[in-house]
């Protein structure tokens, strides 16, 4: 039951998600098992070293510019906010991870090739993506991947919600994945369903 909230919470456009709404202790469960999904994503696939150009002094001047901007697209559009997709956007990104082969995740920012772009389950998450292109323009080195992730962490601040923990790291692929050694492994069905009950996939 409470996938179902998940889903209805980051999905839903038309309905009112204001900060103190969501303090209320009966979310808690709801934070608890988005939390959980976006950090399986993030940490797992996580790449120490290799790769990262973003400095800890961007991520920091990054996040405030995020919190800001989130709260004020929340006082101003509280009906029709991105904020809450921006918390879809990162669920679904870190949601393909697989914990049997450590494929799939936020790692790569496949989300912007085909077919993951592409696939029904993540309708509706370009207007997400392109909103935040504009904070890619304005910090060039922190990737894709990492942007999306940290997104969906400062806009569950922005709602109200718990501080999570989060690191740096993520590097995006320069191809799709099925460019180099066939079609990927990484399918559609990987994402959780939280419209469906229990999600039985090994992720």
């Amino acid at each position: 039951r409470n996938q179902k909230m998940i889903f209805r919470l980051i999905t839903r456009q038309n309905s009112v998600l204001r900060p103190q709404v969501l303090k209320n202790d009966k979310f808690l469960p709801i934070w608890a098992g988005v939390t959980t999904l976006i950090m399986t994503g993030m940490i797992l696939v996580y790449k120490k070293g290799k790769g990262i150009k973003e400095s800890h002094d961007e991520i920091h001047k990054l996040s405030i510019d995020l919190l800001e901007t989130f709260e004020n697209n929340l006082e101003s559009q509280p009906t029709n906010s991105i904020v809450p997709t921006l918390v879809r956007l990162a669920w679904h990104a870190a949601g393909t991870y697989q914990k049997i082969d450590k494929t799939g995740g936020s790692n790569g920012g496949y989300m912007r090739f085909s077919p993951e772009c592409d696939w029904k389950a993540n309708a509706g998450l370009k207007v997400a993506r392109d909103f935040l292109e504009q904070f890619k323009v304005k910090y060039p080195n922190v990737s894709y991947a990492d942007l999306w992730s940290l997104s969906g962490v400062i806009a569950i601040k922005a709602m109200g919600g718990p501080e999570i923990p989060w690191r740096r790291g993520r590097i995006d692929a320069q191809t799709p994945p099925s460019t180099t050694n066939g079609p990927s492994t990484v399918t559609e069905d990987r994402l959780p369903r939280a419209d469906c009950g229990n999600h039985e996939a090994n992720v």
